[in-house]
């Protein structure tokens, strides 16, 4: 048979206190006047917050103080806790520790004439707010009950005062109407006792404004008085895992394994010191995972590759916490307990004596709970002297950001002063009288846009393609196949188009005509001229793969890499209350499903090689090379396939160099369509000194318009003529990025007296500064045309001009360079 637990001298003179203080309380209500008396002295002095950390015993000081209040008072009393699968705990709590309060059913026993003092209904506020079964079994009568706002009425009539106990439930009310609307108007209690684990909660104050309370009196205890009656652990241990800078492929090692590692071994070794402390008792060890698909699943395959017995690990996925969970905290076949939310809530195992948390705790207030589910002292442990790894909890987290969750949570525990040193009136309790002829006292101790193909009929204009129909006339047809490209988008004004191909919007059936559009002659130099675009030999894609598993270069050490599986990674340790704090070295395992990701990047990075047949190339390749080195597992398709996913991951170059390669080695150039004869244009345009058609195209930006005018300005006789490359068009000059077999089009072509290339040409890209390190602005800067040499990408920032470069990494664009137009020469 349970024994009740013999109260701390802290929690009794907090029992003391809230008592005597309900009593004041009561003895107002008895002599108000009026039902406004009533009210204000409710509103004054009818709730009572105790604000104690996870572990103290609130719920045993509310419990006593329910108990010990109804002994001297007709009072009936709604106990309302969290979640619907703590009811059970907390019946199984008031009949284990309260033996002079009554558990009653809601559902069923609601009989007024057998109503006592001390009568206890556990509820939820769903039970009796929601439109669900429990609350019609409750709300309505039944053949033998009346309803619970029935039963609450007469109560009153026959001279029971109401109670209430909010363990934490304040939580899952204080947005619902409903619920509120019950409590004002259904319980009305005259007593409320309110337990919470997080001070200065947003959620009491909201639920003190919603019911229409004044103040609420407070009861604090410190986390040190608990620590000092030897029922909370005097501290926990938090260790975040995080990469080593110094070390490469840190970034990918395998935090979670290290985490339910460093969870595992402690676990062990605190089993190790209550075997030698001759104490019967095995810890439980928690993990918390995340709530995606099979997280559970990896956790329990880690936890037993770490030596933990399959009988011995528990899962636990309810919405909240059950029986079957309940069961486990005395169930010490249980080694470790996998979790998600739900017992982040109300699960006492006072065994517990570790965490590992896989999934981010930044909040402060889950934090606490998370804190809450480690810090009591099983009370085989109470009152002993022992080893002084037994002190404390043990937190391991697998992500590092994870780690300011707990310091704010036990700043936040830290934050509760305790007001208990001594007798009960040095507790925090602030009674106010308020009647008739109101008198208020105060006690206090000193710690106080268009669519292309638009679905209504009524829209004016359509995206289309300019077809050529003869006699000067341009119709605009749509053309699903050619509207991926939309040039210019102008439904107001004319056709913006280079030549008769164009893609454009122009109003719904609308024709042009040719000869009213502006048109600008080339000059004679530059009629029936060429530039030169790249082309890829495409006879050869049908060998792509075997030619780029061929082109990569596996070198030694690329191959030694091949067989690295651990990584030295960094360990923060700190004690979340103290601030104390050492960093550790750890070894851990690679995560290979960060691996895999990380070579599958590499390997599906274009999209116009088929990933599949380069994955088989290169693991045939691979195998070779382990053949030719006399490796033990050259046979062993996993360790092969593991092996490409390492280095492709330690070596992401190589395979974009071996594409180079190959994709160098399988291009060449010919001759674009000849240069237009004319530049035709809907508006006047500005004259140019050094455009070949002597006007500025009117599609340029700010900053290619800059350009533009720098090239104008020369008067040295170092620019020739310059002319818009414009994309995608038949005859300008298109670049093969050797890195992904895409066309590239840089902005200027322009002609250089005295250039070593051929016609004397350079190819200009001019770059703003808010897309200069966008990934494929990076790779253009690397861009090199066969015949007309290295493009130069130019960026202007404040005025002045600058080449910009890759970095020594090739990863970031670089402005190290001023641009000056000599650079054209020898660029």
């Amino acid at each position: 048979m349970n024994m009740a637990t013999i109260l701390k001298p802290f929690q009794q003179n907090a029992v003391d206190a809230a008592v005597e203080s309900f009593l004041q309380t009561a003895s107002l209500l008895n002599d108000s006047a009026t039902d406004q008396d009533r009210r204000n002295a409710i509103a004054y002095n009818g709730c009572m917050l105790i604000e104690a950390p996870t572990g103290a015993g609130k719920t045993l000081i509310a419990g006593h103080i329910a108990e010990q209040l109804s002994a001297k008072l007709p009072v009936v009393w709604m106990w309302f806790a969290p979640l619907k699968g703590l009811i059970n705990q907390s019946e199984t709590v008031i009949r284990a520790e309260f033996p002079r309060l009554n558990v009653r059913d809601a559902r069923n026993d609601r009989d007024v004439e057998n109503i006592s003092g001390g009568s206890v209904y556990a509820l939820t506020w769903a039970s009796i707010a929601a439109s669900n079964e429990d609350s019609r079994k409750i709300r309505q009568d039944s053949e033998s009950s009346p309803s619970i706002d029935k039963f609450l009425l007469t109560a009153r009539r026959l001279g029971f005062f109401v109670g209430v106990v909010i363990d934490e439930a304040h939580h899952g009310f204080v947005n619902a109407q409903q619920a509120l609307t019950v409590y004002r108007e259904v319980i009305d209690p005259d007593f409320a006792i309110m337990i919470t684990a997080t001070p200065d909660d947003k959620d009491v104050e909201r639920f003190r404004k919603a019911v229409g309370l004044e103040e609420l009196r407070h009861i604090s205890i410190s986390r040190q008085e608990c620590v000092r009656a030897g029922i909370v652990k005097k501290g926990v241990r938090a260790i975040a895992f995080f990469p080593d800078e110094e070390e490469s492929m840190s970034d990918v090692a395998d935090m979670e394994l290290a985490a339910l590692r460093h969870g595992v071994n402690t676990n062990a070794m605190l089993g190790k010191k209550l075997l030698e402390e001759g104490i019967d008792l095995v810890p439980l060890l928690l993990v918390q995972v995340d709530s995606s698909e099979g997280s559970i699943d990896s956790a329990r395959r880690a936890l037993i590759d770490l030596g933990v017995p399959e009988a011995a690990i528990a899962v636990h996925t309810a919405a909240e916490p059950d029986p079957d969970l309940l069961a486990i905290a005395g169930d010490e076949s249980v080694q470790v307990l996998i979790f998600k939310m739900a017992v982040a809530l109300g699960f006492d195992a006072p065994r517990a004596f570790a965490l590992v948390s896989l999934r981010r705790v930044r909040d402060a207030n889950f934090g606490v709970q998370i804190v809450g589910r480690i810090v009591r002292v099983d009370k085989r442990l109470q009152g002993r002297i022992m080893p002084d790894e037994l002190n404390y909890g043990y937190v391991a987290l697998a992500n590092y950001d994870s780690q300011s969750g707990l310091v704010l949570a036990a700043e936040k525990i830290n934050s509760i002063v305790s007001d208990l040193e001594g007798a009960a009136p040095s507790i925090r309790v602030t009674p106010v009288i308020v009647g008739s002829g109101s008198m208020r006292v105060d006690i206090a101790d000193e710690h106080g846009g268009l669519s292309l193909f638009p679905d209504s009929t009524n829209q004016s204009f359509f995206a289309g393609v300019v077809h050529d129909v003869g006699n000067g006339q341009l119709i605009a047809h749509k053309d699903q196949q050619k509207l991926f490209e939309i040039s210019a988008i102008n439904p107001e004004s004319a056709v913006n188009f280079a030549d008769r191909t164009d893609r454009f919007v122009v109003r719904s059936g609308q024709s042009i005509n040719v000869n009213e559009m502006r048109q600008y002659n080339i000059l004679a130099e530059y009629g029936g001229f060429s530039l030169l675009k790249e082309v890829t030999k495409f006879s050869a894609i049908n060998d792509a793969a075997e030619n780029i598993a061929a082109f990569a270069n596996f070198t030694p050490e690329i191959l030694g890499s091949a067989m690295r599986r651990t990584v030295k990674i960094k360990g923060r340790e700190i004690e979340i209350f103290s601030g104390d704090s050492r960093t550790t070295d750890e070894r851990v395992a690679l995560n290979m499903r960060d691996i895999y990701d990380a070579s599958n990047e590499c390997l599906f990075s274009d999209g116009y090689i088929d990933s599949r047949e380069l994955k088989k190339a290169l693991l045939k390749r691979l195998r070779l090379e382990f053949e030719r080195a006399g490796w033990e597992n050259s046979d062993n398709s996993k360790f092969i396939a593991d092996s490409l996913a390492l280095i492709l991951a330690q070596y992401p170059k190589l395979l974009r160099d071996a594409r180079k390669k190959w994709f160098r080695a399988n291009k060449g150039f010919e001759s674009a369509a000849v240069l237009p004869e004319t530049l035709v244009s809907e508006e006047t345009l500005m004259p140019s000194s050094k455009n070949i058609y002597g006007r500025i195209p009117s599609d340029l930006n700010n900053d290619e318009l800059a350009f533009a005018e720098l090239l104008d300005n020369d008067t040295s006789g170092l620019v020739k003529g310059w002319l818009r490359n414009k994309d995608r068009t038949d005859w300008a000059a298109g670049v093969i990025d050797t890195e992904l077999p895409t066309v590239y089009y840089p902005d200027f072509a322009v002609f250089i007296n005295g250039r070593a290339s051929r016609d004397s040409v350079i190819l200009v890209e001019v770059k703003g500064g808010h897309i200069l390190n966008a990934p494929d602005t990076v790779v253009k800067a690397r861009m090199r045309h066969m015949e007309y040499g290295k493009v130069i990408m130019v960026s202007r920032q404040n005025d002045k001009w600058y080449v910009a470069e890759n970095d020594a990494n090739g990863e970031r664009n670089v402005l190290n360079t001023r641009f000056r137009l000599e650079l054209l020469k020898g660029w």
